[in-house]
């Protein structure tokens, strides 16, 4: 029997076979492979570049939506990722700098890291959002320093992907169309630079044809295979024990005997002849050529220098409506562009140190936060908030009520509605305050508003932010809960409902613009 830690660690790395597919074989000399690998040499650089998604819309189906879906639609016909520099150094330290630009507006931003923290600073936000990504932050419980074990860990991973490299993308075939060329010269950054560069290109449809093909490949070679996973296990008995137990691994599952090491080959195998059989079935299936057709197009060029390292590379996705046309996304088409140029490899870069602000958000801040709080957090001229507050509108709410759900509301002989108080300013993003017995008080503060609601049961006189208001009709008590009735309490906090019947039942919908 293969021990669970094991076996769990063989089949992940069948997983992770299946999920690389790039060309790699010899072109002209030149080995694909070779270059590919030479890219984990790489300590320190500096780079620019862009990755740009040009999206083409549907005019006249976008003019049958909603004009809050057009008017957000208009912000994404083309949206740009620009680096206008990024540097890392040999300790692992990174800055960036460029922005998110979109069709009505750009937004700046500058990223940094270290091996301890990620500092985000976005152009309009009032404050930078910190990450704790040391290694006692990302993994508690280990002992030792957060640098130490970070830069232990780092060392362990980069050394089990060389071990893992060459089997990895040796049996990747190569595109059908992929060329290499000696160039005299190329302009990276300005500089001529001797190049040498590889041209490849691949549509959908035979992006299908080479899956099997790769599959094959690795099913033939059982003896490669073997040689990997017996050059992790060496890896991992090489580990010290903290590692291990990161990579949530005893001992014992990275020392596994001959016969548990022939069975997990054989079931990587099994997986991979698995794989073979519905790839097969798929293929005889019509939705196969709606994946996998010539409306994929796929180009990309690599300038690479006399070090193998990459120094320039320009690529375009094309996908054409007809990917599109069940998918009820009203588009033409989607193109995908990407450039960089890269220098400085491996030489003496400079990246300024981290100067955490006093008052950063961190992600558990972030992660409570709702909505409306959210568009608080960037200036009102920005482009951001512009974005976000007035066409994406994300701090619009909106909730049900059912007599068939939770807390209902309550409807008089007379047709009036009435809503439970506590429920509607709790899903509003409010909250109770306090129940006074001795006064049958009860305060409440709605956050988005900015008011504190005073009220008692029988009254229809209550106090917003300290200042008498009168409701045309009384709180009244249901079931133990307080409940007013709809307009009045609505009213009071800018919001509205509706009531909705339909084959789900009824039920009311309560929405607040703000």
């Amino acid at each position: 029997m293969i021990r669970k830690g094991w076996k769990r660690a063989g089949l992940a790395l069948g997983a992770l076979l299946l999920a690389v597919l790039v060309g790699c074989q010899a072109v002209g000399g030149f080995s694909l492979d070779d270059m590919i690998l030479k890219q984990l040499d790489v300590k320190s650089s500096e780079s620019s570049g862009t990755f740009e998604i040009a999206l083409d819309w549907d005019d006249a189906a976008l003019a049958q939506e909603e004009p809050k879906v057009a008017a957000a639609i208009e912000w994404f016909r083309k949206i740009q990722v620009r680096i206008d520099r990024s540097a890392s150094d040999e300790d692992g330290n990174a800055y960036v700098s460029g922005a998110l630009a979109l069709s009505k507006g750009e937004i700046p931003f500058t990223l940094q890291t270290d091996k301890d923290t990620v500092l985000l600073d976005v152009a309009g936000a009032k404050r930078p959002l910190v990450l704790d990504m040391s290694f006692d932050g990302m993994m508690p419980g280990l002992g030792g320093t957060g640098g130490e074990n970070s830069g232990a860990f780092e060392d362990a991973i980069l050394k089990l992907v060389r071990e893992a490299g060459s089997y990895l993308v040796g049996h990747l075939p190569n595109p059908p169309t992929v060329k290499v060329d000696l160039l005299a010269s190329e302009p990276i950054r300005g500089v001529p630079t001797d190049v040498t560069k590889v041209h490849a290109e691949l549509n959908g449809k035979e992006l299908g044809e080479l899956i099997p093909a790769y599959l094959d490949a690795l099913v033939k070679d059982e003896a490669g295979l073997r040689q990997l996973l017996g050059s992790i296990v060496k890896w991992a008995a090489e580990l010290p024990p903290e590692l291990q137990e990161a990579f949530g691994m005893e001992a014992e599952d990275w020392a596994p005997t001959e016969q548990e090491l022939n069975e997990t080959v054989q079931e990587i195998l099994d997986s991979f002849k698995e794989a073979q059989e519905e790839l097969a079935a798929a293929k005889k299936d019509e939705s196969w050529n709606d994946i996998f057709n010539e409306g994929i197009q796929f180009k990309t060029d690599l300038y690479v220098d006399r070090s193998m390292h990459i120094r320039k590379t320009n690529s375009e996705l094309t996908l054409s409506a007809e990917l599109f046309k069940d998918s009820g996304i009203p588009l033409k088409g989607v193109t995908i562009r990407s450039s960089e140029e890269i220098w400085n490899v491996n030489g003496d870069v400079s990246v300024p140190a981290i100067q955490k602000p006093f008052n950063a958000y961190d992600l558990e801040d972030l992660v409570e936060l709702k909505p409306f709080q959210a568009v608080k957090l960037f200036d009102e001229n920005s482009v951001i908030y512009q974005l976000l507050k007035k066409d994406l509108q994300i701090d619009d709410q909106e909730f049900l009520l059912s007599p068939d759900w939770g807390v209902p509301y309550v409807e008089t002989e007379d047709g009036d509605v009435y809503l439970p108080i506590r429920e509607t300013i709790e899903q509003l993003g409010g909250q109770f305050l306090e129940y006074d017995p001795a006064t049958k008080g009860i305060r409440f503060y709605d956050e988005a508003t900015r008011q504190t609601l005073e009220l008692k049961v029988g009254s229809a006189n209550l106090l917003v932010n300290d200042k008498p208001v009168a409701w045309t009709n009384a709180v009244e008590g249901v079931d133990g809960l307080a409940y007013a009735e709809a307009d009045d309490l609505l009213g009071t906090l800018h919001a509205k409902y509706s009531v909705v019947e339909d084959e789900y039942g009824d039920y009311l919908v309560v929405s607040r613009d703000l």
